[in-house]
């Protein structure tokens, strides 16, 4: 048996041993095998859990096979047919490899994000060869110690790669502490004390591992290696091998999905009434305003949303109440401010102030049928986000278990770690497939009176666009960037291109309701529910600040009775609700008839819609607690108010710019200072705008902690939710 051909054995051996007993580990403990699954969801039976069992070992044993086959040809190269150095070099490579994947991969990506698949390839192939020949050197320093004359070479060099992988924890635990740094001199002076004694410690740690000698004979004939490892192991990992590819070929292809037809009971219209039949509601995860041509963006990255706002209403001045998902998203379903419907945290649940209801119980209760489709797990039913829609789909693809034993095994997470590609739900959740279910319903209920909400994420991050509209946005930018610099030249390009991609899936949804004859009845909103930073005020994505990055946002309306125009008053999305009722002709219970619609806590922009003109005044602010982990304590905490073209920010509490370094009371005026670069509040020609926008912030923030849902209690996450949300980067690891 040769030197590769006992280190392909030995590894696949030990995968199948120890990714056998984590897979059955795991399997026997959770609920469910595969994502998305409801908490009310019967659990998994045993058929399913022995089908994973077998494919996640599969996935294991193959996946550690082909690395060691990999390592295992280097080392035969680099030993030049020395058996015991072959695997002592093997082990080097290993040590190196568990740097690379756990400790360099990622600070890798931080330093250099957004690479291509041959980018990536290059980068791993490098790393992995830098960290094993970090441990060669080490093991080659070590067997010319006096000391370690005699010593066997597979050992040393194991022992070079023990030292290697753990010094790398140690160097990492450095950086994580508070206070690390990649510059510090705690980091630094681990990363020398490794590389100083990696050859001193390497020969006696293989002496410690003696007993291990008979593993790496010195020839075929001598070796000691019990017939488990050679004939009964081989057989199993065989057989597993067989059966796990076996169940995962046979897997179904998932099913078209089929939606019910779904009966509406409006009343008749009049016959001069030109409300529209229907209302499709589109929200579009992430999307900053001005990514848009519509908004002034110069890249072609919107066509037909630009061609349906030249025909609709445009207004140009947009912000959403909070800058991240889940107090957005339930304030454009409620007309609610964040604090009043209490969706402020992660777990936390939709509700609404007694006697309120929601912006599709409304619509129900006039008579329309009623569907949700959503995909971001911040807006679930778990989360009572369901309430008042007939059909809600928040599970746009269902997970496999072939996908799941990708994901969970442990060769899934070098994946991830050496390729980035998450294997998550969101990459097979894009658009397109968001449309299929969106399609199927409309085909069955076109001939229904419908409201209609779709959630899009594709601009969230993981940004993952289709090659065609990467290739398109991708520029040359000077030299090669990195860090932050890279982060928003080239994550910008991904993201516009994600943009793309948007508008290109918005554009079948449009051509639907041309080809099913009720486009011309058809109401359609488009908005997002906050934006995204690149770096414009020293940071990045969402969730962080209240800046105009994060918080400035598209409203789009076009359809019957709406003009061609642009509005350019300050509005807030918390109106949208309003809105979408007053157009479409419904008129809440309890409403005057007489008086503008105020819908939740906000008016309505219709009469503006209309091209008319609407009272001017309404309120407009913004608020954010967000925490990156589940500590009931926020990490950021902000208030907002606009007055026209003015903007007041109170930041309380910010993890990334402490309050005695950074200002935590600012006043810009956008009409001037778009960037939010000049802060006014100091200045004493403000001083009675100052004075008189706290006021009003202040009588706000009362009324909020009055008649508000705050403290309301928070759903416990599973921990495929919780994976979800860290996946989508709103949860830190923890």
């Amino acid at each position: 048996m040769g030197p590769l051909r006992t280190i392909v054995l030995r590894s696949t051996g030990l995968a199948w041993c120890l990714g056998g007993a984590l897979a059955a580990r795991h399997l026997s403990t959770v609920k469910h095998v595969r994502e998305f699954q409801a908490v009310t969801a019967e659990p998994a039976g045993a058929a399913e859990r022995i089908s994973a069992w077998f494919q996640r070992t599969t996935v294991e044993t193959v996946g550690f096979g082909v690395v060691a086959a990999l390592a295992g040809l280097v080392a035969l190269a680099l030993a030049r047919g020395d058996r015991r150095r072959t695997f002592g070099t093997f082990f080097c490579l290993v040590g190196g490899l568990w740097a690379w994947v756990r400790h360099g991969a990622y600070y890798a990506e931080e330093l250099i994000p957004f690479l291509s698949p041959s980018q990536l390839a290059v980068l791993s192939l490098v790393g992995w060869g830098a960290a094993g020949a970090g441990a060669l050197v080490a093991a080659g320093i070590a067997r010319r110690l006096p000391y370690a004359k005699g010593a066997n070479e597979a050992l040393t060099g194991l022992g070079a790669g023990l030292v290697v992988a753990l010094g790398s924890e140690l160097w990492r635990a450095s950086v994580a502490a508070p206070g690390g740094s990649l510059k510090s001199v705690t980091s630094i002076a681990i990363l020398a004390g490794v590389a100083l004694l990696a050859p001193l410690v390497a020969a006696p740690l293989g002496a410690l591992l003696q007993p291990l000698r008979s593993l790496f004979p010195a020839s075929d004939g001598s070796s000691r290696a019990h017939w488990l490892t050679g004939r009964v192991l081989p057989a199993l990992v065989v057989l597993t091998v067989i059966v796990g590819a076996g169940l995962r070929a046979s897997t179904p292809a998932l099913p078209a999905p089929v939606y019910p037809r779904l009966a509406s009971a409006r009343p008749a219209p009049a016959a001069d009434d030109r409300a529209p039949r229907n209302v499709v509601f589109v929200l579009i995860d992430t999307l900053r305003a001005d990514a848009l041509g519509c908004y002034g963006y110069e890249r072609p990255t919107s066509p037909r949303i630009d061609a349906l706002a030249a025909a609709g209403t445009v207004f140009e001045d947009v912000s959403s109440p909070a800058p991240w998902t889940k107090p957005s998203t339930a304030s454009v379903l409620t007309g609610l401010w964040p604090s009043r419907h209490g969706a402020l945290k992660h777990g936390s649940q939709l509700r609404t102030p007694e006697g309120m209801t929601t912006l599709a119980e409304e619509f129900a209760g006039a008579g329309f049928a009623t569907a949700g489709f959503v995909s971001n797990p911040n807006v679930k039913a778990d989360f009572d986000f369901d309430r008042g829609f007939d059909e809600f789909f928040d599970k746009p693809v269902d997970d496999t278990t072939a996908q799941a034993a990708l994901r969970d095994s442990i060769f899934g997470r070098l994946l991830i770690a050496v390729t980035r590609h998450q294997f998550n739900w969101k990459y097979a959740n894009d658009i397109f497939a968001m449309n299929r279910h969106v399609e199927s319903w409309l085909r069955t209920n076109a001939d229904e009176d419908f409201f209609l909400y779709v959630h899009y994420i594709d601009p969230h991050t993981p940004y993952a666009p289709p090659a065609r509209w990467r290739r398109e946005f991708a520029q040359n930018h000077d030299g090669f960037p990195v860090h932050n610099e890279r982060r928003q030249l080239v994550g910008r390009d991904l993201y516009d291109a994600e943009v793309r991609t948007s508008d290109e899936g918005l554009a079948q949804i449009l051509d639907l309701l041309d080809e099913l004859g009720i486009a011309d009845e058809t109401l359609i909103a488009i908005t997002s529910d906050h934006g995204e930073e690149f770096n414009e005020k020293g940071m990045f994505e969402h969730g962080y600040s209240i800046y105009q990055a994060e918080v400035f946002v598209p409203l789009i309306l076009n359809g019957p009775t709406v003009a061609a125009q642009r509005v350019d008053v300050p509005v807030n999305t918390v109106q949208l609700p309003a809105t979408l009722l007053d157009l479409a002709g419904v008129r809440p219970s309890g409403s005057p008839p007489n008086e503008p619609l105020v819908f939740g806590d906000a008016p309505s922009l219709g009469p503006w819609a209309r091209g008319g003109a609407a009272s001017e005044g309404a309120k407009n602010f913004v608020e954010n607690e967000f925490n990156m982990g589940q500590a009931p304590v926020p990490d950021f905490i902000h208030q907002g108010i606009r007055e026209g073209s003015w903007k007041l920010i109170l930041t309380e509490k910010s993890r990334f710019r402490p309050i005695d370094t950074y200002p935590f009371e600012e006043l810009y005026d956008l009409a001037t200072d778009p960037g939010e670069t000049r802060n006014l509040f100091y200045d004493e020609e403000q001083e009675d705008r100052v004075e008189r926008m706290m006021g009003r912030l202040k009588a706000h923030r009362t009324f909020l902690e009055s008649m508000g849902l705050r403290d309301g209690a928070t759903k416990d996450l599973s921990a495929d939710e919780l994976e979800m949300l860290r996946m989508l980067g709103y949860l830190e690891d923890e």
